[in-house]
């Protein structure tokens, strides 16, 4: 075994993945700074990246390295059946997510400046996703590699994930797959929302699994993988009462460069740790590293303040009528199947721990409150910020699921029966599903926005790829990616050549 040991006097360990983690999620905001801050700026900003680094000793390992190499295989071909690295087609948001990769590798260390309405505006997006493949293939001048970084970049996020939940949870990997393979093993849930919006019983049957599938992993993978890794840390902590509280702030905070969501995502942790009364997080930090993390946060803030001066568009809100009725027809269905079959099978036997039903619940109350906000063009805020509630109920019912069984000592008949099932069903379905949309013109329009593959052209313009469906929905799509310069952004950028 190869290990790593530090010392100093923070009192706060990492060991190899939370290091990981952190490095994973704060990397792509090293690189934005020196790619886009003036050099002195820069300068400053990387300083305080490095602070909180060397505030914490270290205790790293390799010893859980097969067993992270098993996830990271297993994890590219699940990508793989997704899309990623344009084996298989991919599905309409990549269109959006190829043309940002390719913008980045043409200005890989620079900023990147949209013209819209004759006025240069800044892109103002969650970067985090795309910019390490974008930079190692613009530092290599190799368009062609993008795809295969993007692959890989994906894959150890959602292997760390997983490493995460076999060490709160000691989930197996076969449960862990299956929570992205299913999206939402509610699938009572989504059935409501596939009546309302497929005319004939095929049309059901491909997308009912697919629903929340699609969205979480397929779709916004920029927003869903800080989200949950960062999740994955708190849990961790809350749990097992770690006192890390320098290590939560700094990882919050990198993980904000990936989603401006994450903050209102996690809420519900402050939430949850209101109603329990107890001492979870200690909340004593040292100045140095309180202030360097905090000037990050503050420039990130500032930022995607920017982008809020181009777009602040919000959805048409819903009667008290018809919140009533969605309450009824969509909520008791999305939501309390899963959260009965968490009771009944947990009722008599204390599988889960009175906090992690809290936990359960102060997610729930949340989500519901937070369906109610209208921000954003389809409801981007309430979109974005409530994914995690099928993420933690996929989690509780494999783990309920697995615990039940273990009592019976069924366990390992269980796991060869699920596992032969991923192996053979679901993945058949992801490519079917796939393969019945493009022989579809009308289902083809829909789904797959002209994803302009990265394996096919280098020059993907985001101006130019939502430009169809702009004038289709008679929204100009562009703006949600745009921030307005001001005096202190034009002092702080670089000049884009």
């Amino acid at each position: 075994m190869i290990a790593f040991r530090t010392k100093n006097n923070s009192g706060q360990t990492l060991d190899m993945i939370q290091f990981a983690s952190l490095l994973y999620l704060g990397m792509p905001l090293f690189l934005f700074f020196i790619s886009w801050l003036k050099w002195y700026y820069a300068l400053v900003m990387v300083t305080c990246l490095i602070v909180p680094l060397l505030s914490f000793n270290y205790n790293i390992n390799l010893k859980g390295v097969k067993k992270f190499g098993l996830y990271f295989l297993v994890f590219c071909g699940f990508l793989l059946l997704l899309g990623y690295g344009e084996v298989f087609p991919q599905s309409g948001d990549w269109g959006k997510h190829n043309a940002i990769f390719s913008q980045l590798y043409h200005s890989w260390n620079q900023p990147i400046l949209i013209n819209y309405k004759e006025t240069n505006h800044i892109l103002c997006y969650g970067l985090g996703f795309y910019m390490i493949p974008s930079w190692i293939a613009g530092l290599f001048k190799s368009y062609s590699i993008i795809r295969w970084l993007v692959l890989i970049n994906s894959a150890i996020g959602l292997s760390l994930i997983g490493f995460w939940l076999n060490r709160i949870w000691k989930l197996p990997l076969w449960a862990i797959v299956l929570v992205y393979l299913v999206g939402s093993l509610n699938w009572v849930g989504q059935l409501e929302w596939c009546l309302n919006h497929y005319q004939n019983g095929w049309d059901i049957f491909y997308n009912i699994g697919n629903i929340q599938f699609l969205t979480v992993v397929d779709q916004t993978p920029q927003h869903q993988i800080a989200m949950q890794l960062v999740l994955m840390v708190f849990l961790n902590q809350i749990l097992f009462k770690k006192n890390q509280n320098i290590y939560l702030f700094f990882i919050v905070v990198v993980g904000f460069f990936w989603s401006p969501f994450i903050v209102f995502a996690l809420f519900p942790l402050i939430f949850f740790i209101k109603i329990n009364r107890e001492e979870i997080l200690n909340f004593r930090i040292s100045l140095t590293c309180f202030f360097s993390i905090l000037l990050v946060g503050l420039f990130l803030f500032y930022y995607y303040s920017l982008h809020l001066k181009v777009d602040s568009v919000s959805s048409k809100g819903l009667s008290f009528k018809q919140m009533v009725y969605e309450f009824i027809t969509v909520y008791s269905l999305l939501y309390g199947i899963p959260l009965f079959f968490i009771f009944l099978v947990n009722y008599k036997r204390s599988f889960i721990k009175p906090i992690e039903i809290k936990l359960i619940f102060s997610f729930l109350i949340v989500t519901i409150i937070y369906k109610q906000i209208n921000y954003g063009y389809y409801h981007d805020f309430e979109g974005k910020t409530t994914f995690l509630i099928f993420f933690i109920f996929n989690v509780f019912i494999l783990r309920l699921l697995i615990q039940y069984f273990l009592s019976f000592k069924l366990v390992p008949k269980i796991s060869i029966a699920i596992l032969i099932f991923i192996l053979t069903f679901m993945p058949l379905k992801i490519v079917g599903f796939k393969i019945y949309v493009l022989n579809s013109k009308e289902l083809r329009k829909k789904f797959y926005n002209n994803p302009d593959l990265l394996s096919q052209s280098e020059n993907i313009a985001i101006k130019a790829v939502l430009k169809n469906v702009s004038e289709e929905k008679n929204y100009p799509f562009i703006i949600q990616y745009l921030g307005k310069p001001n005096v202190i952004s034009n002092e702080l950028i670089k000049k884009s050549k």
